[in-house]
């Protein structure tokens, strides 16, 4: 059964077609991820379906009722976790038990066994659409793919990692045929410099000739003069109407070097001791210790509400507790994004923290997807995700030595996703962060803690 048709849509902002002239359908049992870059429109296409953006062009026809969980900002609530926050609002739309379920970033600060749950109950739910940047629960849950691209919607009839293959096959077409239109460019090109050196090779009549041997050489000089120029014409042709094929975009690795001026030598970076932390009747930390050292790359576990920002939050607000080594110079992420000047541009925002020159800068930020004149953007325009790698690049390109990330991935798009996880796994500092990313912790950690019972536990 139909139950949502969308048919010529043109949504436009700031004089900017997002979609245009798109047409879509969602049938009863359609399990759709919808995937898409940061900016790309997925949260304008939810607000559009719900009914909340009536602001476009074409027509959205629903048939059924719908039930949201909207992209939620990481918060504290009192002392409810961001993930304990989340999980309510998960758990609310749910219950509405409408026709459609739809979810925008749901395992945003879930821990791993939520994530879990999420996803064998999300597989009973008959209707849906997710935006996720997960992409074991795309894999474990949807059965239909919307890619949001080039301000068009593609369908997917496919689960999460056969449409995977199918992008990379025609990502390596396109690589195909972009060689080969190169191939065939230069090959033409070359071929009219030859018809033009071959035309000059004609001689005019030698000057001892007679008149009539004069007149036989030029007519047929001028008969290999037209053949070699109508030859030279075509292959003309041929290039003007050879479709011209763009260079598709290969994201190149990101190496971060630690900058000399603000190395560390000490190998003990993070002392933690008898630390004991209580919200009202709620006990988070009970004597706990921890240790830090230098170029260890630590990924800090816990269920929800078990105190992985509070703690994070102590080091960087150097509590009573915990002793940080000399010239120590901390770069910290959370959801928050406070450090972020939305009166700037992308570019005045990463180069107003980082001595780096605004080559290498631009070099990031374009394997980050600001491309061109995409780092003149304000970032008060930004999506939330989009904000999160603007974040993400200032801090890398600080002068720092040790970084703390608190949920990096949450809103970004899994190009990103992947580009940052090289630029970290090369990243020659210390690194202290806590992910619901399995992927990405286990390709990043080489040590692994978890805060339980009170304490923090090497695992």
């Amino acid at each position: 059964m139909l139950m949502i048709n969308v048919t010529d849509v043109t949504k436009t902002i700031d004089s900017k077609n997002i979609f245009e002239d798109v047409a879509i359908q969602i049938y009863e049992g359609d399990r759709i991820g919808l995937v898409g870059k940061n900016g790309s429109g997925k949260t304008t296409l939810l607000n559009m379906l719900m009914g909340y953006d009536m602001d476009y062009k074409g027509v959205i026809d629903t048939h059924c009722t719908l039930s949201c969980m909207p992209q939620l900002a990481y918060m504290l609530s009192g002392t409810r976790s961001g993930g304990e926050y989340t999980k309510d609002k998960i758990y609310k739309a749910l219950r509405a038990q409408a026709d459609i379920l739809i979810l925008d970033e749901p395992t945003s600060n879930l821990d791993m066994d939520s994530i879990m749950h999420l996803e064998r109950q999300l597989t009973r739910v008959k209707t849906s659409i997710i935006i996720s940047h997960d992409e074991g629960l795309l894999a474990s849950v949807c059965n239909k793919i919307m890619a949001i691209e080039h301000n068009e919607i593609k369908t997917y009839s496919m689960d999460y990692e056969t449409y995977k293959h199918r992008i990379e096959n025609d990502k390596s077409s396109a690589q195909d045929n972009y060689e080969s239109y190169l191939a065939e460019r230069a090959k033409l090109s070359k071929g009219i410099k030859n018809v033009k050196r071959k035309a000059k090779k004609i001689k005019k009549a030698p000057s001892r000739m007679g008149n009539s041997e004069a007149r036989l050489h030029k007519r047929e000089a001028g008969e290999r003069r037209s053949k070699i120029e109508a030859h030279g014409k075509s292959i003309e042709s041929r290039l003007s109407q050879l479709t011209i094929i763009e260079k598709p975009f290969i994201a190149k690795e990101v190496r971060i070097e630690v900058l000399s001026e603000v190395s560390i030598h000490s190998q003990l970076l993070i002392d933690v001791y008898a630390l004991s932390v209580q919200f009202g009747s709620r006990m988070i930390f009970n004597n706990a210790r921890f240790k830090m050292e230098n170029y260890q790359k630590i990924w800090l576990q816990g269920c929800n509400g078990s105190g992985k920002s509070t703690f994070l939050k102590m080091i960087i607000e150097k509590d009573e507790h915990v002793n940080l080594a000399r010239n120590l110079k901390i770069g910290f992420f959370d959801q928050k994004l406070e450090h972020l000047n939305y009166e700037a541009t992308i570019l005045e925002n990463v180069m107003d923290t980082s001595s780096r020159g605004e080559q290498d800068i631009r070099t990031i930020l374009g394997n980050m997807l600001f491309r061109r004149d995409d780092v003149y953007k304000a970032i008060n325009i930004l999506s939330g995700g989009e904000l999160d790698k603007v974040a993400f690049a200032k801090i890398l390109l600080s002068d720092i030595n040790l970084l703390i990330l608190d949920e990096p991935t949450n809103y970004l798009d899994i190009e990103t996703r992947h580009v940052m996880l090289e630029a970290l796994k090369h990243y020659e500092g210390a690194i202290l962060f806590v992910t619901h990313d399995r992927a990405f912790g286990n390709e990043l950690a080489d040590w692994v803690y978890e805060i339980k019972n009170l304490a923090i536990h090497m695992r």
